[in-house]
């Protein structure tokens, strides 16, 4: 290299041009290929189990997982887009008609605290003089409904990566004894001999946020909506869906639950009312004994690490920063710790 630096120059020019180009080629595909990951990492171990029970027939395995998972996730947005498509439809069909009428609020919503009257006054006006408000509120209208489809929008492109994800991520668990090799080769030729001891970390440290943020969330959503559909609450199903997104960001699911709690107390008897209340603040509460015990279990590196990894990652890179973030702040709390230690990190220097 030093007698023809010409040549090491043009090859390393070439290398990072390969590289760019392979970048800027499977660019449109990393979020899917990211998730794939995140999820074939974190079913890993339920793969391995019903692998076992199918005497290793790992294709068959994969292909029982992956179809349960996304029986899971399609049945319940299709049951809520036939429901939301079907009320739609009857509020087009009335307004055509001239039958679109709103039914008048009752008098126990002006004792909402702080938005009662306000809330009161705009249902009254609109129970009564709803083409009036409709002219005057125009504007805000068609803004209010292009916010909504282009939410629509998202949740079903987010719904489109989800469902490519887990297909790739079914085909990455059948090869996952192949890929642990490689990746102990690479974080070898990177780190030294300490390379596998980083790739556990990761591993560990993206099962630690499946089951202490989102597992916790699901398990708070499905409560939640245990307790709207037995409360009769109006679109239980979509209040569950609050309650899940705000867990998952982190946001105290308690605050979605209020507008459920006042409806409770405005159309239910007092002691329904409390008992639901009552429900809501543990179901909302859950996550403070759920979360310490589930992100703690089989790690190394603290789990406040891991929290502020999975909130910082999210702030910068939107939801997949949940397990990026993550994973990038617990392998540097692992440096760190190996350089406070005064433990020497071997570095390959390659051929």
């Amino acid at each position: 290299m030093e007698n023809r630096p010409i040549d090491t120059f043009l090859r390393i020019t070439l290398i990072s041009i390969l590289l760019v180009w392979c970048f800027l080629i499977a660019r449109p595909f990393l979020v899917i290929i990211m998730w794939a990951l995140i999820i074939s990492v974190a079913l890993q171990p339920l793969f391995d189990r019903i692998s076992k029970r199918l005497k290793g027939k790992k294709l068959l395995a994969s292909v029982l997982l992956v179809g349960v998972i996304l029986m899971g996730i399609i049945l319940p947005v299709a049951i809520v887009s036939t429901s939301i498509t079907r009320s739609a439809k009857a509020v087009i069909q009335d307004a055509k008609e001239g039958s679109l009428a709103i039914t008048p609020p009752s008098e126990k919503v002006k004792e909402w605290p702080v938005v009662g009257k306000r809330v009161f006054d705009t249902w009254s006006e609109l129970s009564t003089n709803l083409d009036t408000y409709l002219q005057d509120h125009l504007p805000d209208a068609r803004g209010l409904i292009l916010k909504i489809f282009g939410f629509i929008g998202d949740m079903l492109m987010a719904l489109g990566i989800t469902v490519m994800s887990l297909l790739i991520a079914g085909y990455m668990m059948t090869r996952a004894d192949s890929a642990r090799i490689t990746s102990d080769r690479i974080s070898k030729l990177i780190i030294g001999e300490k390379g596998p001891e980083f790739i556990d970390i990761a591993r560990d440290t993206i099962r630690s946020v499946v089951k202490g943020i989102l597992l916790v969330s699901l398990i708070q959503a499905i409560l939640a909506y245990a307790g709207f559909a037995i409360a009769g609450i109006p679109a239980a199903g979509l209040w569950a869906a609050g309650v899940l997104l705000l867990a998952i960001i982190q946001i105290p699911p308690t605050l979605i639950m209020i507008p459920p709690i006042i409806y409770m107390f405005s159309n239910a008897s007092t002691t329904g009312a409390i008992v639901f209340m009552i429900y809501s603040l543990v179901v909302g509460g859950a996550d403070n004994f759920l979360k310490p015990a589930l992100l703690d279990r089989g790690l190394k590196v603290p789990s406040l690490v891991i929290l502020i990894g999975a909130l910082g990652g999210m702030l910068l890179h939107g939801i997949i920063g949940l397990f990026v973030g993550a994973v990038v702040l617990a392998v540097g709390f692992q440096l760190y710790s190996e350089w406070l230690t005064g433990e020497k990190i071997e570095v390959s220097e390659g051929d």
